[in-house]
């Protein structure tokens, strides 16, 4: 289907700080029609805010997906898990179509409003 992108954003639960010097990795698993599993990839830190974690992950089919993230930092660890449901990506053609026929009415109008301010220019 393509690829999708996730940051997870740690922090301690007990204190709210953040979470620097994490491994944090994340699996997932399709629901139907067919079971495939994917995973585990570790997500990579993104400067400057070094509790973020970022990754991308490619899904091979559409459907409901269950992942989950593993953390760990130092001697703990934690993991929680989140579904996602995932739909294959198309063009908007309704949308597509009414932008192209409005083109000529504002190209017509961009054009009147020239020929306007022409006329106003050349009567002073």
């Amino acid at each position: 289907v393509g690829n999708v992108h996730m940051s997870l954003v740690v922090t301690r639960l007990d204190d709210n700080e953040d979470v620097n010097n994490a491994i944090v990795t994340v699996a997932g698993e399709s629901q139907a029609p067919e079971i495939l599993t994917i995973g585990p990839f570790q997500a990579s830190q993104t400067p400057p805010l070094l509790n973020w974690y970022d990754l991308t992950i490619v899904l091979p089919t559409p459907g409901e997906w269950a992942f989950v993230a593993n953390i760990q930092e130092g001697d703990s660890a934690t993991e929680f898990a989140f579904n996602l449901s995932v739909q294959e990506g198309s063009l908007d053609w309704g949308l597509i179509i009414v932008f192209i026929s409005a083109m000529p009415l504002l190209i017509s109008i961009a054009w009147y409003a020239r020929s306007l301010k022409r006329r106003n220019v050349a009567r002073f």
